[in-house]
């Protein structure tokens, strides 16, 4: 193996004591030499930019703090913050190339290839960020009212889902 070498691996790879495959799919990624992350820890996750479908998870605790140590089509967090850095997007608008500056920090629950069937009902609330269009992540419905924080949130495509009831 190459030294440094970062590719990712499947999260759902057999684990060494039972054998089994673990309940995430196949094109969830988790990158060489680091650790999946667990239900209950902090992390902050962002749009991949050289893979747009797939969100990039950067851990907020423990040994990998601060690492990206797996991708995925779709993860669900809880207690949901949405943060923008104003510098970030100002050096978008300036220089008309993307950068990552805009994310989701929250709790850690799953990622799998697509949301739960209660995540794709038409009523579901999508909150999204356009850094052309507004400075902050809004609700599709309403882009004046910037949202901050979300309960318990799915992300996926260029979409933060949450249920009407519990935003």
């Amino acid at each position: 193996m190459v030294s440094g070498h970062r590719r990712g691996l499947p999260l759902d790879r057999p684990t060494a004591a039972s054998g089994q495959r673990g309940k995430l799919s196949r094109s969830v990624r988790v990158v060489q030499g680091a650790s999946r992350p667990r239900p209950g820890q902090r992390v902050r996750v962002h749009r991949n930019l050289n893979r747009p479908s797939y969100y990039s998870l950067r851990m907020l605790e423990g040994p990998t703090k601060g690492k990206v140590v797996g991708y995925a089509p779709a993860t669900c967090l809880h207690d949901v913050k949405l943060a923008v850095s104003e510098p970030g997007r100002n050096r978008v608008l300036r220089d008309k190339q993307r950068n990552v500056h805009a994310w989701a920090e929250g709790i850690f629950e799953t990622c799998t290839d697509a949301p739960p069937l209660p995540y794709q009902r038409r009523d579901v609330r999508r909150h999204t960020y356009f850094p052309f269009n507004k400075g902050h992540f809004f609700d599709r419905t309403r882009p004046d009212q910037p949202v901050t924080e979300i309960q318990r949130a799915w992300i996926t495509g260029a979409d933060i889902l949450a249920l009407p009831e519990i935003v």
